[in-house]
């Protein structure tokens, strides 16, 4: 890494959990929206990123 730090991929992170069995629909408002639902999805792939720093 050139500059020291990372990219999470969260447009990923919603395919797999659409994948997974979760409704698009609660995850998107609009075509690139997320919706308010999806704020814990994004918590959790956040903690799950920080726990591997530390």
């Amino acid at each position: 890494m050139k500059f020291g730090y990372g990219y999470i991929d969260f447009q990923r992170y919603f395919a797999d959990a659409v994948a997974a069995g979760i409704d698009h629909d609660l995850l998107y408002d609009d075509a690139m929206h997320p919706s308010p639902f999806v704020n814990e999805f994004i918590a959790k792939g956040l903690i799950n990123a920080f726990d591997m720093l530390w």
